[in-house]
């Protein structure tokens, strides 16, 4: 039998959570497609490939997506 395949995330947010959800997941063997940050799209937390407008670009078969922004408030401001 074959093990199964890891997932595959992308992950919008690098910041204090962002960054640690990086590291849980690349221990836990998952495969990160994209780290989306507000200046770009990086393979990591720091080789950036691309522009952030073109993210889409990298989210295809994606298993999960993490949302790892800061809400300070109700959210709005995040929004």
């Amino acid at each position: 039998m074959r093990a199964p395949k890891p997932p595959r995330v992308g992950i919008i947010g690098a910041g204090n959570i962002g960054s640690e959800l990086y590291r849980k997941v690349q221990r836990l063997g998952w495969e990160v497609a994209f780290v989306a940050k507000s200046d770009g799209v990086y393979k990591n937390l720091t080789d950036k490939i691309d522009r952030l407008d073109s993210y889409l670009n990298y989210a295809a078969g994606l298993d999960v997506a993490f949302v790892a922004i800061p809400t300070l408030d109700d959210g709005t401001a995040a929004f």
